[in-house]
C-alpha cells in the first residue's frame, strides 16, 4: 500500500512541476525542451488537466528530466525581485501553490530527515511549512507574535528587532510541541538568522530536538552558525546590510 501512496505521490509531484513550469512557457515550447522523451504538447495538456496520470516510470523519467531544464535554484530566482539595497521580494514564490508544493518535495528529496512536527513563525513561511508537513508527514506548530485568546500555555521567546530596536514576543502553545519530538524549523526567508533562532529556541524550551532546517530563500550568513543541523535552502541571496 505504501508503494501505491509514494508512487501516486510522484505522478502528482510531476503534474505540478507541469503546472509550475506552464505557467512561463506554452505546450509547444515545452514539448520541444523535452523532445528526446517524445512527451507531445496533446499528452502534456492532458497531464497539466488531469485528464491522465502517466505510468510509475514515466513520471521519473519526466520528473528528472524537468529537474534537469528547470533547476530549483533557478525558479525561485526568478520570482523573486531584489531592491537596490538587497530587499528580497518573495510574494510569486508565496502565491504560487504548485511551485511551493515544488520546492517542499525537493526539500523532502534533499533532507534525510524524520520529523514529527513541522515548526514555522506565521505568516508567510506557513505556505512553505504546510506543504513541508504534507510531504514529511507531520504536524504543523505555528509561532505567533500575540498570545491567541483561550489558550494558557505558551513556550515564549523574545529578539530585538533590528528595525525598531524593540524587543518582540513570540508565542507557541503548549500543546503544539512536546518534549522529545524532532521539529523539521522552516520558513521562506532568511535574511539575518533572526526568526531561525526564535524557532530554534521555542523548540530547545519545549525540550524538542531540531534535526533540519528548510528554507526557500537565505542569506550564507542566517545559516552560518548552523552547522551539524541539515540545511535545505532553495536559493542563496546575498546580505542586504
Amino acid at each position: 500500500m505504501r508503494d501505491l501512496y509514494d508512487e501516486t505521490k510522484k505522478k502528482l509531484e510531476l503534474i505540478e512541476f507541469l503546472k509550475m513550469v506552464k505557467t512561463q512557457e506554452t505546450y509547444e515550447s515545452l514539448s520541444s525542451k523535452l523532445s528526446h522523451v517524445k512527451l507531445s504538447p496533446a499528452i502534456m495538456s492532458r497531464y497539466v488537466n488531469g485528464r491522465v496520470l502517466p505510468s510509475g516510470k514515466r513520471a521519473e523519467e519526466l520528473m528528472k528530466m524537468l529537474r534537469e531544464a528547470y533547476p530549483t535554484e533557478t525558479l525561485v530566482e526568478t520570482n523573486i525581485s531584489v531592491d537596490e539595497r538587497g530587499v528580497v521580494d518573495d510574494t510569486k514564490i508565496i502565491s504560487n501553490p504548485s511551485l511551493i508544493r515544488l520546492l517542499a518535495a525537493d526539500c523532502h528529496s534533499a533532507l534525510d530527515v524524520t520529523p514529527d512536527v513541522t515548526l514555522t513563525v506565521a505568516a508567510d513561511g506557513i505556505p512553505f511549512a504546510y506543504e513541508l508537513s504534507m510531504v514529511f508527514g507531520t504536524r504543523l506548530a505555528i509561532a505567533k507574535k500575540e498570545r491567541e485568546a483561550g489558550v494558557d500555555q505558551f513556550y515564549e521567546q523574545t529578539e530585538l528587532s533590528l528595525s525598531s530596536g524593540v524587543k518582540e514576543g513570540f508565542y507557541l502553545p503548549k500543546s503544539m510541541l512536546f518534549k522529545g519530538e524532532r521539529v523539521l524549523v522552516a520558513d521562506d526567508l532568511a535574511r539575518t538568522g533572526r526568526t531561525i533562532h526564535v524557532l530554534m529556541g521555542l523548540a530547545k524550551q519545549a525540550g524538542a530536538l531540531p534535526v533540519g532546517l528548510a528554507l526557500i530563500i537565505s542569506t550564507k550568513e542566517a545559516v552560518s552558525g548552523l552547522s551539524g543541523i541539515p540545511t535545505y535552502v532553495g536559493h542563496y541571496v546575498r546580505d542586504p546590510r
